[in-house]
């Protein structure tokens, strides 16, 4: 984005505490006569006690006034100065197009002058070169006194329409003369005058006219000044065009020189009041950032690596030798054997799952140390009694304690309590102990399975889940399940209660197990619903409702419980992002809004800031993603390819990403926790060292656990341009689990964590058998979709064959703007077919040009852009090309098999 100048007259920032604030000579305490009676009673007390008082030091003086000074130009609130569309000035689509009578109070400055008639003359100027101009003849029967002065209206002569750019500036000039006629005879009444007087700035005498300034609509404009009132002395340093309405209970004035008709009766001006300049393009006016709060500064973090069980290259029985772990305590794979999960709540510990191997045969003690299992891993530096600065938890637990396990565990998140954590589709449960304790002892563990029912007798193993999330509440699961629907691979998420069967008699495993019960699908098939929908009134056209709620994937709760987290249908084209849902009211916010993709999020103690995973700073999709404010068009049939590119293969390009609750805006992107380093091999911010999910918090909010993937074949070597790297982790693994220490913060009492009902409004329950829905779609037609701010576009759709899914969007854009920042035009087509429910083929022509506050392309190569890929296995395979060029930064696809 081009660095720009502020050069009108709104302050920026929070909107609520400043945007429409009225300068301080308007708004503060009293009148402009109450501010003189106090500054005249101070100056009587000073001089009553000259000997005694002394005045506060210039520099004090600034100091203390320094908030209440408006910085330069009066403040508005911006629509006629373009604070919210400042991309259409710079595009110059902004014209001054209408001009509303001027009605102006006037009176005499002298009571001698009665029976006086003059000529007014209203103009309105832009760099004070009129460009409108409107006059009444013989103006009589005026006062000198205030309480009779009379509003006239001044009707606008017809002009040219102006086409206005950043930083003109418009403003209202009025001069009078002795009245004449058409023939330029004077009017009866006498040669001379003390002057016209124009009263205004307050709410009986709001001088002040009205303008249209495209595409706004006609906005009113009052005179204003911060001079005293005219019951004391006129007078002002400054005059203002203003949209906030007057407020003052006494009038300013402003006079006219002496008038005279015998000396060739010259218009003398009674003043020039000025809207502060038409916005140039600046990041305060960004609508996420003047909508938020200021951003955060960069804080202090310190990572290191936690400790994990020694590694063996060796897989075979005996391959853990007594020479890696002395203790016989186990050994973990060198290739893929951890997953980090979060903290115990006495934030001394974190869970993990790793892969043991190399475990000698039974009957030797340390034969249960193998496969995948839950440990839990010390974070202060200290010890278990044994020495291991880790602990297994789930290694021996005897198999009437495990019955119906067969899942492999995942996502070992603890529950509140301290003495369970779900992993995956099980709980691991220590009965009346803490899971840290000594008491909990493989005998005293219990691990149990989840199920859930989609079968109307009950009969069977139940339906598959998949990235399961427990609601803060421990009662309460959230978890998604795929569906395959018209040849596409599709996705719902849902949630649900847990209630615990102890001895279940239909379904598998006829063990204990978890029920959910009283499951609510996180998707309302309802047209009305959509992001996407025909708008009733108006069948030819769009509409598009970014408040939708669009649950892609659950990825967790807020930490108090009220919101479900999600990755949602993109708000900006092929931009992946994170939303959070309120479970009973449905208020969406947006927790992300960079280009680049993010996934796994989790939310602070206190909420006020999430962490999460993010493949920003690789650049990796910002040939789809790089321009902004592009409406998701085209996204009705490319999300689930856009998001596939995220990866290749295996490895992530993810890392952890500190940001507040207002999410990004402007230069703020949020602060990378493993930044510092410098990013040799095996340094905390290696960019071969890619983040897996979850990061999680501490209890207290001090520290966030993550854990890395080192990248290996054949995402790197062999036909891949990138060499493999060497690990440099305990005994060459390639994972790791870090600890990320925020050591300017101050420990924080979580949120208190809100109950939640079985239902959720806008969700739908499930209904035990039923084959998920399809998911809406617009009907075959061509449509206009309306830009919020200016233009609009064509979009065309065309269903396949067999009239179940949309296959092709084409869309034509004509100075399209939602936020009156960015100005999109040129075309852009995508079609899609599935030969596979996973594969996903692409044909995308993109020829899309960009201005406003941005110089931006996004354009195929002459052939189109073509991929093949599938949304399992994210290994990238194109033909031409597809390039989005940003302010002069050009960013370009992956390699293939990169």
């Amino acid at each position: 984005m081009r660095p720009r100048v502020i050069s009108c007259g709104t302050r920026f920032g929070n909107p609520h505490a400043q945007a429409e604030i009225p300068p301080p000579q308007v708004r503060a305490a009293g009148t402009r006569a109450a501010q003189f009676r106090a500054r005249l009673i101070a100056l009587l007390v000073l001089v009553l006690a000259a000997g005694t008082l002394s005045w506060p030091s210039a520099d004090a003086a600034d100091s203390a006034d320094a908030d209440r000074r408006p910085p330069g130009p009066a403040v508005t609130v911006g629509t006629a100065t373009g604070s919210y569309r400042p991309g259409l000035t710079e595009a110059g689509l902004v014209s001054l197009t209408a001009l509303g009578e001027a009605r102006l109070w006037l009176g005499l400055v002298d009571k001698r002058d009665k029976g006086a008639r003059f000529d007014v003359q209203v103009e309105l100027l832009n760099n004070g070169t009129p460009v409108a101009t409107g006059t009444r003849r013989c103006v009589g029967d005026l006062s000198p006194d205030a309480d009779r002065a009379r509003e006239i209206a001044f009707p606008w002569d017809e002009f040219a329409v102006p086409v206005l750019k950043a930083g003109d500036v418009l403003a209202l000039r009025v001069s009078a003369r002795i009245g004449t006629g058409e023939d330029g005879r004077k009017c009866k009444g006498a040669d001379t005058a003390s002057g016209l007087r124009l009263y205004h700035d307050s709410p009986n005498r709001a001088s002040g006219l009205s303008a249209t300034i495209t595409p706004d609509p006609a906005v009113d404009l009052f005179l204003q000044s911060d001079g005293t009132p005219c019951r004391t002395w006129p007078g002002a340093h400054r005059h203002s065009l203003t949209e906030t309405r007057p407020t003052d209970r006494w009038a300013a004035c402003k006079d006219s020189g002496d008038l005279r008709f015998s000396r060739g009766n010259a218009w003398s001006q009674v003043g020039t009041w000025d809207l502060p300049a038409q916005c140039a393009c600046a990041e305060q006016l960004l609508p996420d950032v003047r909508n938020n709060p200021p951003a955060p500064k960069p804080e202090n973090i310190e990572v290191t690596e936690l400790p994990l069980p020694p590694v063996t290259a060796d897989n075979a029985p005996g391959g853990c030798t007594p020479a890696l772990n002395p203790r016989g305590t186990g050994c973990m794979s060198q290739r893929g054997g951890l997953e980090s999960g979060g903290f115990l709540p006495d934030g001394k510990h974190v869970t993990a799952v790793v892969t043991f191997t190399g475990a000698p045969a039974a009957p030797d003690p340390a034969s249960i140390y193998t496969g995948d299992q839950l440990i839990i891993v010390k974070t202060d530096g200290t010890t278990f009694p044994g020495g291991d600065a880790w602990k297994c938890v789930t290694c021996g637990v005897p198999p009437e304690n495990a019955q119906g396990v067969t899942a492999a565990p995942e996502h070992p998140f603890p529950l509140a309590d301290g003495k369970r954590v779900t992993v995956g589709t099980e709980i691991v449960d220590c009965g009346p102990h803490q899971i840290a304790d000594a008491a909990c002892t493989p005998d005293q563990v219990h691990i149990v399975p989840i199920r859930w029912n989609t079968t109307p007798d009950g009969s069977g193993p139940g339906g598959p889940i998949r990235e399961p999330r427990m609601h803060p509440d421990g009662v309460h699961y959230g978890f998604n399940a795929f569906t395959s629907i018209n040849g596409k691979l599709g996705q719902y998420a849902y949630i649900g209660r847990l209630v615990y069967n102890p001895a279940p008699t239909t379904g598998t495993p006829l063990a204990p197990r978890y029920d959910l019960v009283n499951v609510v699908r996180l998707f309302d098939p309802d047209p009305a619903q959509q992001l996407w929908r025909v708008n009733p009134d108006n069948p030819n056209e769009l509409d598009y409702n970014p408040d939708a709620i669009t649950v892609g994937e659950l990825r967790g709760f807020s930490a108090d419980g009220r919101e479900v987290f999600y990755i949602g249908a993109p708000l900006e084209s092929s931009n992946i992002d994170v939303f959070a849902a309120d479970l009973t009211t449905g208020k969406v916010r947006r927790l992300t809004g960079n280009p680049e993709y993010v996934d796994p999020v989790t939310a602070s103690p206190d909420d006020r800031w999430i962490v999460a995973l993010d493949t920003r700073g690789s650049d990796r999709q910002m040939f789809l993603a790089g321009m902004r404010a592009v409406p998701p068009v085209t996204d009705m049939v490319s999300t689930s390819v856009t998001s596939s590119t995220r990866n290749n293969g295996s490895r992530r390009f993810f890392q952890p990403i500190l940001i507040d609750r207002y999410g990004d805006r402007g230069s703020y992107q949020g602060q990378q926790l493993n930044a510092a380093g410098d990013g040799s091999p095996g340094a905390v911010n290696d960019p071969n060292w890619n983040g897996r999910a979850d990061a999680m918090w501490s209890p207290d909010g001090t520290a966030v656990v993550y854990w890395q993937a080192l990248v290996t074949s054949p995402a790197c070597g062999g036909n891949n341009p990138l060499p493999c790297p060497v690990s440099t982790a305990d005994g060459g693994r390639d994972s790791r689990m870090m600890i990320a220490r925020l050591t300017d913060r101050k420990p924080v009492p979580p949120r208190p964590v809100t109950p939640i009902a079985d239902t959720v409004p806008w969700g739908v329950p499930y209904e035990v058998g039923t084959p998920p829905p399809a998911r809406p779609y617009i009907p075959q037609g061509t449509y206009t979709l309306k830009g919020d701010k200016f233009g609009s576009a064509q979009v065309t759709i065309t269903e396949n064959a067999a009239r179940t899914a949309i296959s092709t969007v084409a869309v034509s854009y004509t100075n399209y703007s939602d936020d009156g920042y960015h100005v999109l035009n040129g075309t852009e087509s995508v079609t899609t077919n599935n030969p596979s429910p996973t594969l996903n083929k692409i044909d995308w022509y993109s020829d899309l040009v960009q201005t406003g506050c941005v110089d931006a392309t996004k354009k195929t190569s002459p052939d189109g852009f073509h991929l093949t890929i599938d949304v399992l296995r994210n290994q990238f395979n194109a033909t031409g090309t597809l390039t989005t060029t940003v302010d002069g930064h050009t960013y370009t696809q992956p390699a293939n098999g990169t």
